[in-house]
């Protein structure tokens, strides 16, 4: 089973996926732009929620996904998905992402415990989303979900 997770092929780009690689490069820069830019926001207005912890990134920088370590993350999973609220499970459940069962672990050879910290903050990340379809309504019904729930 955990071959199939992390089978060879799964890394290799389909044409697809090329294709579409290709069509992205001459809007690099305003995604750049767009990533940063919700990045900003989620920084500013989160800032000072109770309860949730922002990891350290500078102003203008693009992030994939904006990072914020919450307390609960499975209920607030359970509660953004019953709300319809966009909030990513990033890493899943596991400290290896894109691996989603723990016992799957253990035939890597991986041990629970070995890193601590890893396993801590998979347990609380997740991921605030920032893909060019983000708009600023978006940015704000997530940024009241938060607030709502850990009080400012």
């Amino acid at each position: 089973e955990v071959e199939r997770e992390i089978d060879p092929t799964a890394r290799q780009l389909t044409g697809f996926e090329l294709a579409r690689a290709r069509a992205a490069i001459p809007r690099v820069g305003s995604l750049d732009r767009q990533r940063a830019g919700c990045s900003d926001v989620y920084r500013e207005a989160l800032s000072g929620v109770a309860d949730i912890e922002i990891p350290a990134s500078e102003q203008g920088t693009p992030l994939f996904n904006f990072p914020v370590l919450v307390p609960d993350k499975p209920s607030l999973l359970r509660e953004a998905k019953a709300r319809s609220v966009e909030i990513i499970a990033w890493p899943n459940t596991t400290v290896i992402s894109g691996i989603d069962d723990p016992a799957a672990l253990a035939t890597l050879g991986y041990e629970a415990g070995t890193c601590p910290v890893a396993e801590r903050v998979a347990s609380r990340l997740i991921g605030l989303p920032t893909h060019p379809r983000t708009t600023r309504r978006h940015l704000d019904r997530t940024i009241r979900f938060l607030s709502q729930r850990y009080g400012v």
